[in-house]
């Protein structure tokens, strides 16, 4: 399986089970969340940010799609 698929498998099984949670939720505590993820994962908080913006823009934009 090739780097690429396993990103696209990656992907929509991260969006499935957002949507099976409920989908995003925005609150206070969100900045807070995304930095503990950061420092459990390793991964910077602005690179999580950048990675999960588009995502969240896409559910935005399938709930409310025309």
């Amino acid at each position: 399986m090739t780097d690429k698929r396993k990103l696209e498998i990656a992907m929509a099984s991260l969006k499935y089970v957002m949507r099976r949670q409920g989908g995003v939720h925005l609150t206070s505590q969100t900045k807070r969340e995304l930095g503990n993820a950061a420092k459990e994962t390793g991964i910077p908080a602005e690179e999580l940010l950048e990675f999960f913006r588009p995502l969240v823009q896409e559910m935005v934009d399938e709930v409310f799609k025309k």
